[in-house]
C-alpha cells in the first residue's frame, strides 16, 4: 500500500489532480496556473523547500566548535533483510550506529559528558541499487550538565580510533541482528541465517571518519546535501522512452560520471528498493542535539563558550529566487509587471482520500 501511494502521489505531483490556483496578472490579464505539490517526502519535486527550512532550523543548533562527518555502511549479504524487514532494519543501522559512537568517542573523554549527533539515512548508491548506509554529524565535545563544562578533544582534529570504531559498530550491529531474531522479528530458514552469519562474520564493516569540518558555518549546509535527497533527481534523467531510462551516474571506481541505460521495469524496481516505511524517521537527533532538550543543553553550552545563538528563521521561496538567481516571481512573464493578482482556487480532480488504493 506505501509503495502505491508514493507512486500516485509523484505521478499526480503539480497536476489537476491536487488541485491548485490560478492567478490573474490585473494589468495586462495574463493568466498562470499552479497545481499543487504532493509533498510526499520521496517525490524528486517536493524537496528543496523543506530542506532549506531545515538547513535553517539546524544552523540554530550550531555549535562554534570543529565537527565531523562519520559514514556507517553495512554488508550488501544484509540487502534481503532490509528488503523485507526495512523498519527492523534500518531502526537497527541507527542504534548500533549511535550506541558505537557512545562507547568509542566518549572514551575519548573518559567518559564523561554527553554527546550529541545528527544521522541521515541513505538506502541508495549512484546506480540506483540498495545501499543502506548512515551519514552522520558530531560536534567535537562533550557536555558535562553536573559541572556546567563544556569539554573539547584532547587531540586536534581527532575524532577516535577508526578501527576500534568499526569493530565496536560491527559488534552492536550484530548483537543487535542476532536479538532480532531471537524476538521473532526476522524469520529465516536455520540454513539460511547461519550461512548469512557465517559471510557477515568474515566482513569488515564499513565506517569512513571524514576530514573535519573547521567552519561550524560549512556543516549545515553540507548536510543539507544529504537530508532531504531522493533515490535520484530528475536533474539525473537524461531520456526516456517507452522501453529504457537512461541516467548519470558517478562510478567511484574511476570517479568519472557515466550514462547507464535500464529497462523501464528494473528502473522502478530499483527506485521503489527505497520507499520508506510510513512514518518512518529518516533523519535522527541523538544526545545534546537530541529535540527533548536541545533548547536548554545548545544556550547553556553557548553561553560556557561564550557565544550567541543564531535566530530563528523562516525560509521564504520569492526571497531565494531574487537573492540566488536574480529571479522576481512576483512578475507577470507576459507584461513584466509586478502581479497584481486575482488569486482563483482551482479544486482536487478526486475527492476519495484513499485514492491510491484505486485500480
Amino acid at each position: 500500500m506505501q509503495i502505491m501511494k508514493v507512486a500516485k502521489d509523484i505521478i499526480e505531483c503539480r497536476t489537476s489532480k491536487l488541485g491548485g490556483h490560478k492567478l490573474t496578472c490585473t494589468q495586462c490579464g495574463d493568466e498562470k496556473i499552479c497545481y499543487n505539490s504532493c509533498k510526499n517526502r520521496h517525490c524528486p519535486k517536493c524537496q528543496f523547500s523543506k530542506r532549506e527550512q531545515w538547513v535553517l532550523d539546524r544552523n540554530r543548533d550550531l555549535l562554534p566548535v570543529i565537527y565531523y562527518h562519520v559514514i556507517f555502511t553495512v554488508p550488501h549479504e544484509l540487502n534481503g533483510l532490509h528488503i523485507k524487514y526495512p523498519k527492523s532494519m534500518y531502526d537497527l543501522l541507527f542504534k548500533a550506529t549511535w550506541e558505537a559512537i557512545s562507547t568509542t568517542v566518549r572514551g575519548q573523554y573518559d567518559n564523561t559528558g554527553q554527546l550529541g549527533m545528527i544521522a541521515v539515512l541513505h538506502s541508495w548508491g549512484q546506480n540506483l541499487n540498495l545501499h543502506p548506509h548512515l551519514h552522520c554529524i558530531l560536534p567535537s565535545g562533550v557536555y558535562d550538565k553536573n559541572n556546567q563544562k563544556w569539554i573539547g578533544p584532547k587531540k586536534h582534529n581527532f575524532l577516535c580510533s577508526i578501527e576500534t570504531l568499526t569493530a565496536t559498530f560491527k559488534t552492536t550491529y550484530l548483537n543487535g541482528l542476532m536479538r532480532l531474531k531471537q524476538d521473532g522479528y526476522i524469520q529465516l530458514d536455520v540454513a539460511l541465517w547461519d550461512k548469512m552469519i557465517d559471510e557477515i562474520m568474515a566482513k569488515t564493516f564499513n565506517v569512513n571518519i571524514r576530514p573535519a569540518f573547521s567552519n561550524p558555518d560549512y556543516v549545515i549546509d553540507y548536510l543539507g546535501r544529504y537530508s532531504h535527497r531522493v533515490a535520484i533527481t530528475n536533474s539525473r534523467i537524461v531520456n526516456i522512452s517507452d522501453e529504457n531510462v537512461s541516467f548519470k551516474y558517478r562510478d567511484y571506481r574511476d570517479d568519472q560520471e557515466k550514462i547507464m541505460v535500464l529497462p523501464l521495469d528494473e528502473f522502478i524496481r530499483r527506485f521503489v528498493l527505497h520507499i520508506l516505511p510510513a512514518g518512518f524517521m529518516k533523519i535522527r537527533h541523538y544526545g545534546i542535539l537530541s529535540n527533548k532538550v536541545k533548547n536548554e543543553y545548545i544556550e547553556n553550552i553557548l553561553q560556557i563558550l561564550v557565544a550567541q545563538r543564531n535566530p530563528k528563521e523562516k525560509f521564504d521561496l520569492m526571497n531565494y529566487f531574487l537573492k540566488n538567481m536574480d529571479q522576481d516571481l512576483n512578475l507577470c512573464e507576459n507584461c513584466q509587471h509586478k502581479r497584481n493578482q486575482i488569486k482563483e482556487q482551482i479544486p482536487k480532480a478526486r475527492s476519495d482520500p484513499d485514492h491510491f488504493l484505486a485500480a
